[in-house]
């Protein structure tokens, strides 16, 4: 593992997504019965993620300039963007 992986910050940044995903999969099935405040609080914490996503992204491109481990993880994280598409499409949504 590079020493971009294994550092304790992005280690913290990766788990902290991690969660915040899962909190928010877990409520797409429910966005029906959430009324407005937890609607905008979902689309709020959605618009974080994203911010997260993309720093970790740019930082992650930044790295692999450097290592081709880590251009080969980059290569990669496409799929993580796209495992996204649900989360996107309910805040599509609410959006409505």
């Amino acid at each position: 593992m590079t020493n971009f992986l294994s550092s304790e910050i992005v280690q913290k940044e990766l788990y902290e997504m991690q969660r915040l995903y899962d909190r928010l999969s877990n409520i797409v099935g429910e966005l029906k019965k959430l009324d407005p405040d937890e609607k905008k609080e979902f689309l709020e914490q959605t618009k974080i993620l994203i911010e997260k996503q993309k720093v970790f992204h740019t930082r992650l491109k930044l790295a692999s300039y450097e290592d081709d481990n880590i251009r080969e993880i980059d290569r990669k994280s496409t799929r993580l963007n796209s495992s996204h598409q649900i989360i996107s499409y309910a805040v599509f949504c609410l959006k409505k």
